[in-house]
C-alpha cells in the first residue's frame, strides 16, 4: 500500500467576532486501512495568539492517521470518540461503546512503534476505555491524561508501549498531601 505524507489540508472559519475567532484544520496523514481498534484520527484544542494583533484564536486540528475498513473514512462523530485529555480526543472506527469498560491493571490503551501490521508506521490502539475517556479533567489541558505509562515490550517486530487507567488527576493528589 502507498501512503501519502500530506494527503489534504482544509482550513475553515467556524466562528470570528474582534476578540476570538474558532479556526478549524483537518490533515489526513495516511490513506492507509486502520489495524484493528486503531486510532483513527486525533483531535487538539489550543489556543494561539496573533503577535501582531494580540488576538487570541481559538484553533481546533483533526490529524486522520489511517481510514476505517467498512466506511473508507474515519467517522467524525461523538459516538466514536474518547478523551484523552481535554483538549485531545482520539476517534475510533467503532462505537466507544463497543469498548468494554477497564478493569483495574488492564492494559487500556497500546503504541505500536513501526509496527509491520501496519505499514512499519506507528499507531495507537484502544483496548478498553477509562472512567477519563469519558470525562476529562476539566481545564486539565494536555497534562491530565485518561491514561499513564506501565511499560514498553517488544512484541515480534516492533516496541510497544502499554497505558493503563491513570489514577486521579495530579491536582487533587498534590491538594491532598499538603493538607
Amino acid at each position: 500500500m502507498r501512503s501519502l505524507a500530506i494527503l489534504s489540508v482544509f482550513v475553515v472559519v467556524v466562528y470570528s467576532n474582534t476578540e476570538v475567532s474558532r479556526v478549524e484544520t483537518e490533515v489526513v496523514r495516511n490513506n492507509d486501512i486502520c489495524p484493528p481498534r486503531a486510532v483513527c484520527a486525533d483531535i487538539f484544542d489550543y489556543n494561539q495568539t496573533n503577535q501582531t494583533t494580540g488576538e487570541v484564536v481559538a484553533k481546533r486540528r483533526r490529524v486522520v492517521n489511517c481510514m476505517c475498513p467498512e466506511r473508507g473514512e474515519c467517522p467524525n462523530q461523538r459516538r466514536y470518540t474518547l478523551h484523552a485529555t481535554s483538549r485531545h480526543r482520539q476517534q475510533i472506527c467503532e462505537s466507544r461503546n463497543s469498548l468494554s469498560r477497564c478493569k483495574n491493571g488492564d492494559i487500556a490503551e497500546q503504541m505500536h512503534v513501526e509496527a509491520d501490521l501496519f505499514d512499519g508506521k506507528t499507531y495507537y490502539k484502544m483496548n478498553c476505555r477509562c472512567r477519563r475517556h469519558r470525562n476529562p479533567v476539566p481545564n486539565g489541558g494536555f497534562r491530565d491524561r485518561a491514561t499513564e505509562l506501565l511499560g514498553r515490550v517488544f512484541e515480534e517486530d516492533h516496541w510497544v508501549h502499554n497505558y493503563v487507567c491513570a489514577r486521579s488527576n495530579r491536582r487533587s493528589r498534590s491538594r491532598r498531601t499538603r493538607e
